[in-house]
């Protein structure tokens, strides 16, 4: 009797990414999933997307601006507050849900082929949406504090473009981070954990409820080596004008987002291959 041995055929690395752009269309599938699901047998819908960071900047700016007497510098407290939470909740929200892209499609991978990478890309994808949606209700919060003569500032065609760039290197950083996390929580799910804790930790490094001016000396080069202060600052400083990063800063965050994607990608692939029998 003869017995065939069926293994899975191995792909160059380019061939992972030839195979997503003639998958491109499941993106925009999983993407509009991700949209449904979000606000699907909810009361106020697609507002949760509003409702979560304008809270959140009300919390912000009673316990850090009122109580805790912290300066947020030429941008008003709201406007600060808001522009960092929602740069930095593409951030997490991203890493944290491509952290579990294995374990929480294991039930879609083991019954049909498509490109595994086509999950993180999806909810990055989601992600960047909600962002949009935010950052109008940052415009109209500008708009708003302009006619009251609170806080001056042309939006140019200049400042879209330089915050499209630093919601790239956002991006670029999530991905590949949570990419790395997803191939060893493919294997030791407790790891998920860790994740929440550590994205809590690595908010109050980064200059969300604080201005980068007011940190010490000697406890600047933690805040400066965290990647995310300078899309932070760089989104910020759209704003103002004063906050932008050096340009050191923002290459170390670039190089970073491109070591941790290039990493992310090797050993998402890599994982990819054998999960089903690990998970």
């Amino acid at each position: 009797m003869q017995t065939t041995s069926i293994t899975p055929k191995g792909k160059t690395f380019k061939k992972n990414f030839i195979d997503v752009w003639n998958y491109r269309y499941l993106s925009y599938l999983f993407f509009k999933r991700n949209i449904v699901i979000y606000y699907k047998q909810t009361i106020l819908g697609p507002l949760w997307f509003l409702i979560q960071p304008l809270l959140t900047t009300v919390v912000f700016m009673v316990v850090f601006n009122r109580i805790a007497q912290i300066d947020t510098g030429q941008i008003p407290p709201s406007l600060f507050y808001m522009s960092g939470i929602i740069i930095w909740t593409l951030f997490s929200d991203s890493l944290s849900q491509i952290s579990i892209s294995f374990t929480a499609n294991a039930g879609l991978f083991n019954k049909v082929y498509f490109p595994r990478l086509i999950i993180p890309i999806s909810v990055l994808m989601t992600n960047i949406f909600k962002l949009g949606i935010q950052i109008l209700m940052l415009l109209l919060l500008l708009f708003i504090l302009a006619s009251k003569n609170e806080f001056t500032h042309n939006i140019s065609l200049i400042s879209v473009v330089t915050i499209s760039l630093y919601i790239i290197l956002t991006s670029i950083l999530s991905l590949g981070a949570g990419m790395i996390i997803a191939s060893f929580t493919a294997k030791y799910k407790d790891l998920n954990h860790l994740v929440a804790f550590g994205l809590r930790l690595l908010m109050f490094l980064s200059p969300i409820v604080y201005p980068i001016s007011i940190v010490p000396d000697n406890l600047k080069i933690f805040i400066i080596s965290n990647p995310m202060t300078s899309p932070i600052q760089g989104f910020r400083g759209v704003l103002d004008g004063v906050s932008m990063p050096t340009i050191e800063m923002v290459s170390y965050s670039l190089l970073c987002g491109i070591i941790l994607l290039a990493i992310g990608s090797l050993l998402f692939l890599k994982t990819e291959k054998d999960f089903i029998d690990t998970i």
